[in-house]
């Protein structure tokens, strides 16, 4: 069992990333015969050049594929799955990516947009999938559709230079499946954390700056859906991780903070920095942690590579929590909190110490 299911993942991580250089491959040179593609100068693009946004087809197109061959396998091996379960992240899914679709093209309202989003987390809580937590369902509720909307919504911001969303994403996923599999957890849905890991390596390959093209609204949205899926199923419900374990209510609200921090911090700083500045946070602009960081000095590439140095130090630091959950003493959660007070304290001052260039290249 312990090599077929491994034989499996290595499997569906080289399809995946196959899939995901040949569709990229084509909708490149799609868009070049049309000349299409969505581009605001100066305002959330850091280029000003006209790349093609339909990098959130390909990932669309490969999970729903992933989706039909997973289910064909349970049904032929004979294990359990939430059809219904299935069937609303789907849909979830599905309405993510055509509310990133019709933004790329038409510039959709963020009031209309942020109404949607919420509609999609309702969906998904009637269709049974929300945050456990406390025991106040209704508590729970809002906080699935807080979760939902505002991981939708920081990838979208975080997807603001060449790679910076695409890096972020492989991190948290791979942070949540290095766990899962370091803990014993070897299920077909751990499966879809590996197919978005290869999809997204492969489209890194085109999105690498100087990228050739961009996932789009229609990428970011429907990848936020999916790490918020992740989150609600894998870090909030710790008992998927944990089933035998007694842990302390924190202990969600901690390991998300350390997982997702980059997406988080990133739409934190910029919406408080906008805000301090009489600026609404919706609106685009080159003033995120990343714009800043190459204000510092640093090149779009050192920007990804230092993210990825973080998300390893997630993952390191995310899997010492789980695995000494019942040994840790108030030291370590201070150290976690200190841990994560530097990384925004870093992030902090790069935005505010340089944030009078960023409004400079917001007027030009």
């Amino acid at each position: 069992m312990f090599f077929n299911i491994y034989y499996l993942y290595l499997i569906l991580f080289i399809c995946s990333l196959l899939f995901s250089i040949i569709l990229n491959f084509l909708l490149i040179n799609f868009a070049k015969r049309l000349k299409r593609g969505k581009l605001k100068i100066n305002q959330e693009r850091w280029t000003n050049e006209h790349t093609p946004t339909l990098g959130g087809t390909a990932f669309f197109i490969i999970f729903l594929l992933a989706i039909i061959f997973l289910n064909f396998y349970s049904i032929y091996k004979g294990f359990q799955i939430n059809s219904k379960g299935i069937i609303f992240v789907i849909f979830g899914a599905s309405l993510s990516y055509l509310l990133g679709l019709f933004d790329d093209v038409f510039y959709l309202n963020p009031i209309i947009k942020f109404l949607i989003q919420v509609i999609i987390s309702i969906i998904m809580i009637i269709g049974g999938i929300s945050i456990n937590v406390f025991d106040s369902l209704w508590i729970n509720y809002l906080l699935t559709v807080l979760w939902i909307v505002g991981i939708m919504n920081a990838t979208n911001l975080l997807d603001n230079m060449d790679g910076t969303a695409a890096i972020s994403v492989i991190g948290i996923a791979g942070t949540i499946l290095s766990i899962c599999l370091l803990n014993n957890i070897n299920t077909i849905n751990v499966a879809s954390l590996l197919i978005i890991i290869g999809t997204l390596v492969g489209f890194l390959i085109f999105n690498w700056p100087k990228a050739k093209i961009y996932m789009g609204d229609s990428g970011s949205q429907f990848l936020g859906f999916i790490i918020a899926m992740w989150g609600i199923k894998y870090i909030w419900n710790l008992d998927s991780l944990l089933p035998n374990t007694t842990y302390h209510w924190i202990v969600p609200f901690i390991l998300i903070a350390v997982i997702y921090c980059l997406p988080i911090l990133d739409t934190s700083i910029t919406f408080l920095k906008r805000i301090s500045h009489h600026r609404s946070p919706l609106l685009g602009g080159k003033d995120h942690t990343t714009h800043h960081m190459v204000y510092l000095g640093f090149t779009n590439t050192q920007v990804l590579l230092l993210m990825i140095f973080i998300s390893i130090l997630n993952f390191l630091v995310s899997y010492y929590f789980i695995n000494s959950i019942n040994q840790l003493n108030s030291f370590f959660y201070l150290g976690i909190f200190t841990y994560l007070i530097i990384i925004f304290a870093f992030l902090l001052y790069a935005s505010f110490t340089h944030i009078e260039k960023s409004y400079h290249n917001e007027k030009n």
